[in-house]
């Protein structure tokens, strides 16, 4: 019996021993094999300028970390006193400013990442503008929305009595453009001690959709447009003498003129209401009036994950229309659909 409880404790400290060694050699590998890494959430916080904007690279203490942010075109930039675009060339050291900055980081000292978002004019104890997703429409009622937030820690209600104004852009937005994916920057004063956390914006500037699969902000009314540029992938599309139009915020163009002349065979299913897209390398089924998008391959079995765009394929005069964004999504790429609207 002692010679089995030795064996026993003796096994039980050999297990230990290798998994702490796996684990230990797992953790190396990664430290040695990666120049960057990454943590669970989306960072942000009060900022404190360390060095002026050079190079588009901005230096800040964040966190209590030093971290060089790097600017870019994607970067947005709002000024929490007037809720409009802003700029950081007039920043100064010691500027207190509100950032959100990507989870993925260099290994350099300091650590580079790039910049999300940035709100300028911040002053303490004193509330600012605030980056929100909306992950759910909570409810809607005349002159009410009530949203959760991404992360979901947070809704907040927006009314019509409160501004709502749109981000880089002279249109005219209402509660009906706030939907699923909807990005927004907030103002708003006191949280409700509840999980989620509850608040009511006192003001709102309204983005468009979340960076990734939406086309953000295309918000001009479709009536009225004469002419309109669709590339994808940089080819040009035609149209075919088919308009675009809006829906639920979102631009939206027709399936079958698009999809063909970027070499996608379009088969209808009349009985399902569905359509059949593949060109070959990608396809992907599509069902009126459902917002459940996602891409395959065409050649590969395997999993495939869901994707609500903000708006579902929709019948118009006998022509399918669907959002710009289903293109980036098929192609795996931000920045696949530009779009030039020319109008009187």
């Amino acid at each position: 019996m002692k010679f089995q409880k030795k064996n026993r404790i003796f096994a039980f400290a050999l297990c230990l021993a290798l998994l702490m060694a796996s684990v230990a050699t797992s953790i190396s590998a990664f430290a040695d094999s990666n120049d960057a890494f990454t943590v669970a959430h989306p960072l942000k916080g009060m900022a404190i300028v360390k060095a002026p904007l050079n190079n588009n690279q901005l230096l800040v203490i964040v966190n209590e970390m030093e971290v060089a942010l790097n600017i870019s075109d994607e970067t947005l930039i709002i000024d929490s006193k007037t809720g409009l675009p802003a700029t950081l060339d007039d920043l100064i050291v010691d500027d207190v400013i509100f950032v959100y900055y990507s989870a993925a980081m260099t290994r350099s000292l300091p650590p580079q990442s790039h910049a999300v978002a940035i709100v300028t004019q911040v002053e303490k104890d004193k509330n600012h503008a605030e980056l929100f997703t909306i992950k759910e429409i909570i409810s809607r009622n005349d002159g009410e929305v009530r949203a959760l937030n991404k992360e979901g820690d947070l809704i907040v209600t927006f009314i019509e009595d409160q501004p709502l104004t749109p981000f880089k852009t002279k249109q005219i937005v209402t509660l009906d453009d706030i939907t699923v994916g909807t990005q927004l920057f907030i103002w708003y004063e006191i949280v409700a001690l509840s999980y989620p956390g509850q608040t009511g914006a006192t003001k709102a500037v309204l983005i468009g959709q979340e960076e990734g699969l939406g086309v953000r902000a295309v918000y001009t009314p479709m009536a009225g447009v004469d002419m309109a540029k669709v590339a994808i992938r940089d080819k040009a599309i035609q149209l075919g003498g088919h308009k675009l139009i809006s829906e639920n915020a979102q631009l939206m163009l027709p399936l079958r003129a698009v999809a063909e002349g970027l070499g996608f065979s379009v088969t209808w299913n009349g009985e399902q209401q569905s359509i059949d897209l593949d060109d070959g390398s990608v396809m992907t089924t599509l069902h009126i009036g459902t917002d459940n998008y996602y891409k395959s391959s065409s050649t590969a079995l395997g999993l495939t994950q869901n994707f609500k765009l903000g708006a579902s394929p929709m019948l118009i005069d006998s022509t399918t229309y669907v959002p710009a964004s289903l293109f980036n999504l098929l192609y795996s790429d931000n920045n696949t659909v530009k779009v030039t609207i020319d109008q009187k």
